[in-house]
């Protein structure tokens, strides 16, 4: 390996090419130039360092002395370069190679200096001084260090990757593209951005190549596709983002994990790593996963969102991800499909342009897949297909909704899409309806019409996250008309359309329950009794039921140490029932706390169902001498399978830590979906040696229920891993 005399960054202006002697003598100049790459994980550095061949990129035999540029060329994919020179003086010869790709027919590709107007970076060899031009000279290998004249070449690099992937789909010629241009310089924290189409990459960031490779995706879209991003300052925790931008950004980084998985490059294609750019191991500044992903936000305003429904389209078992050899996604689509809805659909699309779009050109252009486009898509809350009550368009096509059932699910598809609804409704009582569980960018205006649906009654239209109340005038029947607001950037979306009783008829039931809580404390073994009163204060018949049910964020075994007696019944107008409730410690677990609700379910019209808060504490019994009762320690790890299951909402899970862990050991128990996707996480830490029981409460890492189907469960501690099934029915 030759050393290089100066390892640093040279802001240099490139003279003419070609210079020529007298062609007396000739050589070769031959070598390879590399540049240290930091490698990084989901942690930020790994640590790990290695060379890296500078690609692609113009290389000058240079008179030392004079800076005449006496040949020039270019390196080969490997970093080698082989160049011929004619001349017939002795020198002191250099060789720099550069970051630009003017030697490159195949290439249209440059990093310059931010503040300097673009001028481009070199790493120059130690000089060979008093050369014959009758000798050949091998520089062996240049190498530049990451903390002085890589960054450059490690941002050419990334940008190289890009161009490698769109011309793969593209069959262009990367020579002929518009030139991307990168920004930088040294010791200038400048953040990252894309503005008159160059990419900008600040000093803290020059080693994160999934940042490069964003920021070089938006050069990809604006010179192949199209947006209507409006930019500017933008934060990837903020859910409600301007749909615009969030499909500008999302896309942006689809690129970047398009091309590390086509290339198999690192990080894991899933992955975006930003690091403080510090030396050392780690220094992470966040990162985050799109399969899951890490910030999970429903619906096209958030740009991970977006970036993970188009990464999902393409994941499949073959790719490098936490889930090797599992397709966590139904559809495994070709990057050849993606390009072509890039390509030739979306920059014919009117602004604005949002996901939307993408989904409208996937099936213009016939790829098809419709089921597994609906999976992937209404996993994310991106409902851009008819929803099941459909056809609904007009009134006499109009669905039912009663009080009692509640709400309904709606979808706003295809473009200017209406949605009649049937209220049923009792007369002498005053209603509500209103939209909820609205999906972002969803603007659901709903009308209410008499009988004849021309009629307004009332409408939400000046502000539509506000209820519309209404009392009828006569016996109905009522419509509800639903359609998305004009005033939206996007056409479709989903929401609830919620219908209920805000002030019932005096000739109608109405429940009171008390009390509404029980705290109880109970030795192991003790059972405790209460009473729980069911009043009629309204003026009809109230019929109730009773059932209980897991409080969220508890952690009982199950729900057999709380009874109810009678667990229903039928109560006269001012009168009042008395049930019977008994609380047994004697299965439970010592000194451990459990949360319970009591659902009092009526035929009271505003208030159907009345939840009372349960908590029962046990305590240790005690022996002879007062101690507290122990149990040994378990012998070997274990993995319990959950109780109950199948189960709806919550289960259970014990696992064993065995005695020779008494000093603890790291321990994860986690929920995969059955295609392989981490739902949950229930432990992630140390634990000492005992027996455990977790409790699931049937939601994913971001609170939402899960949907029926087969779940597993893996445990890994220290050596040990098992992995059970279970299911969830709804």
């Amino acid at each position: 390996m030759m050393s290089s005399r100066w390892m640093v960054i040279l802001p240099i202006a490139i003279p003419g090419m070609f210079l020529v002697g007298d062609l007396a003598a000739d050589y070769t100049v031959t070598g390879t130039f590399l540049f240290e790459d930091r490698l990084e994980d989901r942690g930020g550095f790994t640590g790990e360092i290695v060379n890296s061949p500078i690609r692609l990129a113009d290389v000058e035999v240079i008179d030392d002395q004079t800076s005449e540029v006496l040949a020039a060329g270019a390196t080969d994919s490997t970093g080698d370069f082989s160049i011929f020179v004619v001349d017939d003086q002795v020198r002191d010869v250099v060789v720099r190679v550069m970051t630009t790709s003017e030697n490159v027919p195949t290439l249209n590709l440059k990093v310059g200096d931010w503040f300097g107007g673009g001028t481009p970076y070199a790493l120059e060899s130690d000089a060979v001084t008093g050369h014959d031009p009758a000798t050949d000279i091998d520089m062996g290998q240049v190498i530049a260090t990451w903390e002085a004249a890589g960054p450059p070449f490690n941002f050419y690099d990334a940008m190289f990757d890009v161009l490698l992937f769109v011309n793969a789909f593209e069959g262009g010629d990367p020579g002929s593209y518009p030139l991307l241009e990168g920004r930088w310089t040294d010791n200038a924290n400048q953040g990252t951005a894309f503005y008159n189409g160059r990419v900008h990459i600040g000093d803290d960031m020059i080693y994160d190549d999934t940042v490069i490779q964003h920021e070089s995706g938006h050069w990809t879209n604006a010179r192949f596709s199209n947006d209507s991003n409006p930019g500017g300052t933008h934060y990837i925790n903020l859910c409600e983002q301007d749909p615009r931008l969030a499909y500008g950004e999302g896309i942006a980084s689809w690129y970047s994990d398009a091309t590390r998985d086509y290339l198999g490059l690192t990080p894991l294609p899933h992955l975006h790593v930003v690091t403080t750019g510090q030396p050392g191991a780690g220094n992470l500044n966040f990162a985050y996963e799109v399969e899951g992903p890490s910030y999970y936000c429903p619906g096209p305003e958030h740009e991970i969102t977006t970036n993970a429904v188009l990464w999902d389209m393409v994941d499949g078992a073959g790719t490098a991800d936490d889930t090797p050899g599992v397709d966590d996604d139904p559809m495994s689509a070709g990057y050849a499909d993606m390009w072509d809805v890039i390509l030739h659909y979306i920059p014919y699309q009117p602004y604005p342009i949002t996901l939307e779009d993408f989904w409208d050109g996937w099936f213009a252009l016939g790829h098809g897949m419709y089921d597994e486009m609906v999976e992937v898509w209404g996993y994310w809350e991106m409902e851009y297909f008819q929803d099941d009550l459909e056809p609904d368009d007009n009134v006499a096509l109009a669905s039912r909704l009663t009080p009692a059932e509640g709400s309904q699910h709606h979808t706003f598809y295809p473009d200017n899409d209406q949605d009649w609804t049937e209220l049923a409704i009792v007369e002498n009582a005053t209603f509500q309806v209103r939209g909820t569980n609205i999906v972002p960018e969803t603007y659901p205006e709903i009308t209410v019409y008499e009988s004849d649906g021309v009629t307004e009654v009332a409408s939400n239209r000046d502000n539509v996250l506000m209820p519309i109340e209404f009392t009828p005038t006569g016996p109905g029947p009522y419509y509800a008309m639903s359609q998305q607001q004009a005033s939206a950037f996007t056409d479709y979306g989903g929401f609830d359309l919620e219908f209920s009783v805000s002030q019932a008829p005096p000739e109608s039931a109405q429940i009171d329950v008390t009390p509404g809580i029980f705290s109880k404390t109970a030795p192991i073994g003790e059972v405790l009794t209460d009473s729980l009163v069911v009043s009629n204060i309204g003026g009809g018949p109230l019929r109730y039921s009773i059932s209980d049910r897991i409080r969220f964020g508890s952690d009982p075994a199950d729900l057999t140490w709380l009874v109810e007696d009678p667990d229903s019944g039928l109560v006269a107008p001012g009168d009042s029932a008395v049930v019977t409730v008994t609380f047994h410690s004697g299965d439970l677990t010592p000194d451990s706390t459990y949360d319970a609700l009591i659902v009092v379910s009526s035929n009271d019209m505003v208030d159907p169902d009345v939840d009372i808060i349960v908590r029962l504490t046990t305590q240790s019994p005690t022996g002879i001498g007062g101690g507290i009762a122990s149990q040994p320690l378990p012998k070997v790890f274990a993995l319990g399978q959950n109780r109950p299951n199948p189960f709806n909402p919550s289960t259970s899970i014990r696992y064993d830590v065995p005695a020779e862990y008494e000093a603890g050991v790291r321990v994860t128990l986690e929920v995969f979906n059955a295609r392989g996707q981490r739902v949950a996480t229930l432990v992630d830490g140390v634990k000492e040696a005992g027996s455990y029981q977790v409790h699931w409460d049937g939601r994913d890492g971001s609170g939402r229920p899960v949907g029926s189907g087969v779940y597993l469960y893996r445990l890994e501690a220290g050596p040990f891993t098992a992995t059970r099934k279970m299911v969830v029915t709804r």
